[in-house]
């Protein structure tokens, strides 16, 4: 039986093909049965490397497994190579339980950065939006100035215009009112009273003269 791993055995979650599938059974009910007495025991990580010895056959079990899976079961009835099998199988833990730190470190460093890319994704969305939105808000500001301004230049023509009238209007108060005040003081009209008093006397004196004399002067 080879006492050394395939390449395959190498390989993270690969567990290698056992030459003979009945030594990992048979160790498995004698380990059950308690007739297995453990000598040596080395693990890394998730995987472990154990010499037994099983003292009614004389014979040395050496495995190497992750967990409780068995990966490689061998049984020898030399001691020798018993410890040389043990030593490899200690050496392949150390090496397995590094690779399988190494890939657990990759895949946390690949879920991190996944998370990095995504976080930044989403921080350029929201500035994106941001910037959208200021951009939307400035153009309503501007927008909106505009049509101050506009509103400030129609009052200002409507203030000109009203200033315009009010001055026109002004003047007109002004040339009437002068108008009046250049009446002469002095100047009164007749009374109607006594107009019509006046041509009722002048009336009757023409109606007392005897015709063919002239009145006399008063």
């Amino acid at each position: 039986m080879p006492s050394s791993l395939p390449a395959a055995a190498l390989t993270i979650g690969d567990v290698p093909a056992e030459p003979s599938a009945g030594t990992a059974a048979i160790f498995k009910s004698l380990e059950e049965h308690g007739s297995i007495t453990g000598l040596r025991s080395s693990s890394s990580g998730d995987y472990r490397a154990d010499l037994s010895f099983f003292k009614e056959g004389l014979t040395y079990y050496v495995v190497l497994a992750q967990n409780n899976a068995y990966w490689r079961v061998i049984a020898t009835a030399s001691k020798q190579r018993a410890e040389a099998v043990y030593a490899k199988f200690v050496a392949l833990t150390v090496r397995l339980s590094s690779e399988q730190r190494r890939q657990i470190e990759l895949e946390a460093t690949n879920a991190a950065t996944e998370r990095s890319m995504l976080q930044a994704q989403r921080q350029i969305q929201r500035l994106q939006a941001d910037s959208a939105i200021a951009k939307a808000q400035q153009d309503e500001v501007t927008t909106r100035l505009e049509e101050v301004a506009e509103q400030v230049k129609a009052l200002e023509s409507q203030n000109q215009d009203a200033q315009h009238q009010l001055s026109q209007a002004t003047r007109q108060v002004a040339a009437l009112q002068a108008v009046i005040d250049s009446d002469t003081p002095g100047k009164r009209l007749p009374r109607p009273g006594k107009k019509r008093s006046a041509l009722a006397a002048k009336g009757a004196a023409r109606t007392h003269t005897v015709p063919g004399t002239v009145p006399s002067a008063s």
